[in-house]
C-alpha cells in the first residue's frame, strides 16, 4: 500500500526549503513495522533535475508514526 502522506510530507518540506513548486515524488512502501525502517521516494523537481530523499522510522505509537526525511544530495 503506497503511502500518500509521506509523499505529500517530502514535497510540502521540499517545496518549503527550495521555495519550488511543482515538485512530483513518488515513494516505495515504508514498512512501518519497526522503528528505523527506511524507504526511498523519487523526487523529480523542475529543471529536470532528480533526487532519492530518504525516510527513517523514529517512532510507533499505535496507528501513528514519526519518520526522519534525509535529502542527500539536494542542492537547494
Amino acid at each position: 500500500m503506497k503511502d500518500y502522506q509521506l509523499e505529500k510530507s517530502i514535497k510540502e518540506q521540499a517545496e518549503q526549503q527550495s521555495g519550488i513548486s511543482g515538485i512530483t515524488v513518488d515513494c516505495n512502501d515504508l514498512r512501518a513495522d519497526y522503528v528505523g525502517a527506511t524507504t526511498s521516494c523519487t523526487m523529480d523537481v523542475p529543471g529536470d533535475k532528480k533526487y532519492f530523499p530518504l525516510a527513517k522510522v523514529t517512532s510507533i505509537d499505535g496507528n501513528y508514526v514519526k519518520y526522519e526525511l534525509k535529502f542527500p544530495g539536494v542542492d537547494f
